[in-house]
């Protein structure tokens, strides 16, 4: 099986996933915001984030031992993580736009949190007019989907460098055919 194909059947997997956690954050944003409940959702996105590394994890070994013979170079490992994020990104973006398409106030909320928590930092004033053109710019649901589309893609790049060297293979395992060597 081609890598890429590979990629779009386990992606469907890492979608789950990945879903899992859009609706944990529309929720924590939308009906929890600043309760214990966005608290808690919080916490269950960071939980489903870990699940989401250990699975790609056994997706990279699953592909290597099953499809690769037991071979898989760095750079192969890299792709490998990159396209199984990407596809599974690209999942989770039409959930995303669905979505936000019936939740359109989750855009708004999500900004002024994020104003309000750099209102906190040290950080140099831009013109009032400058501001509201960028974020109308940025407010659009397609923008937005495809932000987080990149933002994914851009995470499984991260993830793909340090596990693509953890999951390499140039040889496979040794297995002695000799019985009497035994």
């Amino acid at each position: 099986m081609s890598q890429y194909r590979y990629s779009m059947i386990q992606g469907l997997t890492l979608a789950i996933f990945f879903c899992a956690n859009v609706i944990l954050n529309f929720a924590a944003v939308l009906w929890f915001n600043g309760t214990w409940g966005a608290t808690l959702c919080s916490a269950l996105t960071n939980i489903n984030a870990i699940w989401i590394i250990l699975l790609t994890y056994q997706m990279v070994r699953l592909y290597t031992e099953t499809f690769n013979n037991h071979l898989l170079t760095y750079s192969e490992g890299v792709s490998l993580v990159v396209s199984l994020f990407f596809f599974a990104s690209i999942i989770t973006a039409a959930v995303r736009l669905a979505l936000l398409l019936w939740q359109p106030e989750f855009i708004t909320l999500t900004f002024d949190n994020a104003i309000k928590a750099l209102q906190t930092l040290d950080i140099p004033q831009v013109s009032q007019e400058q501001f509201d053109i960028a974020m109308q710019q940025l407010k659009t649901p397609f923008n937005f989907v495809m932000q987080y589309l990149w933002v994914d893609t851009l995470l499984g790049l991260m993830l793909a460098i340090p596990m693509a060297f953890f999951t390499r293979r140039k040889q496979p395992p040794q297995q002695n055919d000799n019985p009497s060597q035994q």
